[in-house]
């Protein structure tokens, strides 16, 4: 499966509400396709919404490297930072 059909089907996942499943799905599209900016956003969202906010917060800073201008990326970013205590990294 490509990055574009794992990540469609990621989205189908989470709108049902299946956050595990839907994370996986959206690592899956990583996997084919490492540096693909909406995978990179969707995991990290899907790690904040499942209680993971550190790790979120990673996948959510290599998507804002990718495309650094993206601003729903950084308030996401911004978001998980506050929410696992990393305040010291806020800006």
């Amino acid at each position: 499966m490509n990055a574009t059909n794992s990540l469609a089907r990621a989205a189908q996942l989470h709108a049902s509400g299946n956050l595990l499943s839907a994370r996986r799905e959206a690592e899956a599209a990583l996997a084919t396709d490492p540096a693909n900016v909406n995978a990179l956003r969707f995991v990290g969202v899907l790690y904040c919404q499942s209680g993971d906010a550190a790790g979120g917060a990673e996948f959510l800073r290599k998507a804002l490297a990718e495309d650094p201008a993206d601003d729903g990326t950084r308030v996401n970013l911004l978001q998980a930072l506050l929410d696992s205590g990393q305040l010291d990294e806020v800006e």
